[in-house]
């Protein structure tokens, strides 16, 4: 018999219950990989592409700071021409007047350029000091860089993906106007992503589905150590096996066949890591605060994924055709509360009705009308 195999890779963004008022995402990218043999390699040349002489894996916190690209060009010219990547014109056009800046002032940006001109890369931190020192001037044009390369990194994934099922995923936390926020830890965020996963891909079907889980390395709380440790693969199958209790009560026919935990960090961030896990990171880095603000619409976040990623955020259940694809995000609390009573047909529990954000609420309500047609 053979076996319906798809990968799933995920990261995090935010910091969860330490900082409560702030928003937080579990979010990653389901993707279908039979039959698509060389798509690990197209993925990673792709997204070099996107962002030309960033060392791979470009990670989304760099990118999000203008020094990547000052960076980026002053690692390029202290390299042996045999080992420069590609040169580009745009990224060197764009950052002339803050290399300019950087190198007049050299004393203010001493700790940047030892590295940098050594061929290192800056850690995030460091990155972060810098931009927070470059004259405003000299901005301008390497936002406006970063912008388009950003909204290139969206077309191409549309362009490679677009004859592989694949959707985003993303899981938040929810709660009432009055409520207080209360930070949600990063494994309830997982386990309800991995429901989502589950209410997608389950189905009668007699072939099972195998699931190849990347996830990125995350400190998590050990009860038995009393410490936060990085999360292993046992923490990630039991969060697994947590959420398939809560919709079946035991294992259905979605097999969870693997699980490698990806270090988040360079330098063990290596070039080895799946681009998918790359993509997964930009994804929740990206996505964090829309998702993190009351107002945003279901459909506002569809298109703002659609735009920033080129992927889709819905999808149709294994074994159901339907031209309306329910929504491949959740948020913890009432909202996954709700769709699971719904989906395993127990009478109709909490309301979502003043749910926030309001997406979460929006999703809901689109779940439950699909299973429980005429009740929701």
């Amino acid at each position: 018999m053979s076996s319906n195999t798809w990968q799933l890779f995920v990261d995090e963004s935010g910091a969860f219950e330490k900082q409560p008022n702030r928003p937080s995402v579990v979010a990653g990218l389901l993707l279908q990989h039979e039959n698509h043999p060389d798509l690990e390699a197209a993925l990673r040349k792709k997204l070099s592409d996107a962002y030309p002489m960033i060392p791979y894996p470009p990670h989304a916190t760099d990118l999000n700071m203008p020094a990547s690209r000052v960076a980026a060009c002053l690692v390029w010219e202290a390299q042996s021409p045999g080992k420069r990547p590609a040169s580009d014109k745009a990224t060197f056009s764009a950052c002339a007047e803050a290399i300019k800046s950087v190198r007049s002032i050299r004393h203010d940006y001493k700790d940047f350029l030892a590295v940098v001109e050594r061929g290192g890369w800056p850690t995030w931190e460091l990155l972060y000091a810098t931009t927070s020192q470059m004259k405003a001037e000299t901005l301008p044009p390497i936002r406006k860089l970063m912008q388009a390369q950003d909204l290139h990194m969206g077309k191409v994934l549309d362009t490679i993906l677009k004859n592989c099922p694949c959707c985003t995923l993303l899981a938040s936390r929810s709660g009432l106007p009055h409520e207080q926020p209360t930070g949600i830890d990063y494994m309830s965020q997982l386990r309800a992503l991995f429901e989502r996963v589950l209410m997608l891909l389950a189905s009668q079907d007699p072939v099972p589905t195998d699931l190849l889980l990347h996830i990125a390395e995350r400190r998590v709380p050990n009860d038995r150590a009393g410490v936060e440790l990085p999360i292993v693969s046992r923490d990630v199958q039991e969060a697994w096996q947590q959420a398939e209790e809560a919709l079946f009560g035991q294992s259905r026919n979605v097999r969870l066949t693997g699980v490698h935990a990806v270090a988040q960090l360079p330098p063990a961030y290596d070039g080895n890591v799946h681009p998918g896990v790359v993509i997964a990171d930009f994804v929740s880095n990206r996505l964090c605060g829309p998702a993190g603000d009351g107002g945003t619409s279901l459909n506002s976040l569809r298109s703002y994924v659609r735009k920033r990623t080129g992927l889709p955020m819905a999808m149709n259940r294994r074994g159901v055709t339907s031209d309306d694809p329910l929504p491949t995000v959740t948020a913890c609390g009432r909202p996954t509360e709700a769709v699971r009573d719904a989906y395993r047909n127990l009478p109709k529990g909490a309301s979502v009705k003043a749910v926030q954000p309001r997406w979460a609420r929006e999703q809901a309500v689109e779940w439950i009308a699909a299973l429980r047609p005429g009740l929701s």
